[in-house]
């Protein structure tokens, strides 16, 4: 294991270098949609010039090895959002992102695209939904609702909560990826999601249920919404399911309820986030 930045060119030579890859997967991204209101220079220079950096050193692999292969883990964001009545999204669809993170993202996405076309780089883009599980950084929607249920606050939900999000569970999105590591074809893109379709307000309720709280509907606050916050995403997953036969293994309830659980009884995690990264100051975690 070796910790570094994807801005950092020399650190990624280095690095690329050493092992020698056959295969890069490029999970590294400024994430948060909120963060990329408010700072979005940051994730131009990490989603679009990063992933520059890694393409470069990526080729100069190629050119030594051929069995090689890149893939791009992007977001169902880049798509934009549908409404209540919309098919789901394919990937030959258009990308229409409404925020700088999905923005970025979609840049980085052509930039991929392009390497394959102009290079021959091969490549796969992966086109994920919303990911949840243990361990997952308390500013996301599901740890951050999970967090203020332990702290017996109100769970701030954007708008009226009927925004739609689509679920899969991390150990479903990690076995996807690794089956199109052995079975996708270079030079495509797959959509990969659980099928699974929530209101944030559903989300926040199960939460709430799963952790033993009375008089949910009391414990559920709706705040002013953020700008351009989309409606509702849903991906089309047949591609995915063609080629390499996966499909999603857990229900979204279940994983729910074991990811709750997980954070109930990893309190001394969760305190030692907030005290190396100053999460308490941002989401109100409680020091002893």
């Amino acid at each position: 294991f070796v910790k570094g930045d994807i801005n950092n060119k020399k650190k990624i030579k280095s690095v690329f270098n050493i092992f020698q890859p056959d295969v890069v997967v490029n999970f590294a991204a400024e994430t948060h949609v909120d963060r990329s209101i408010e700072s979005p220079n940051i994730f131009v220079k990490t989603n679009i010039m990063g992933v520059c950096n890694l393409l470069e050193e990526s080729l100069e692999i190629f050119k030594k090895k051929k069995d090689f292969l890149f893939i791009q883990i992007s977001t169902d964001e880049v798509f934009g959002s549908l409404n209540f009545s919309q098919r789901a999204s394919r990937e030959e669809d258009s990308f229409n992102p409404s925020s700088p993170y999905s923005a970025t993202k979609a840049s980085a996405d052509l930039m991929v695209k392009a390497w394959s076309k102009t290079f021959k780089l091969p490549i796969i883009s992966i086109y994920p939904t919303n990911n949840f599980g243990p361990v997952q950084y308390p500013e996301k929607f599901i740890p951050l609702m999970i967090l203020k249920t332990l702290q017996n606050k109100r769970l701030t939900v954007y708008g009226d909560g009927k925004n739609i999000r689509e679920w899969i569970y991390v150990k479903d999105c990690v076995t996807g990826i690794i089956e199109l590591i052995k079975k996708g074809k270079p030079g495509e893109s797959y959509n990969l999601g659980s099928g699974e379709q929530i209101s944030n307000k559903k989300v926040a309720e199960l939460i709430l249920y799963f952790a033993g709280t009375k008089n949910i509907k009391k414990k559920i606050q709706f705040v002013k919404d953020r700008p351009a916050h989309d409606l509702r995403y849903n991906l089309n997953c047949r591609k995915i399911k063609k080629h390499t036969k996966w499909s999603p293994f857990y229900k979204f309830k279940d994983a729910l309820k074991h990811t709750v659980n997980w954070y109930r009884e990893n309190g001394e995690w969760l305190e030692k986030l907030s005290n190396k990264y100053g999460v308490n100051r941002r989401i109100g975690i409680k020091k002893k």
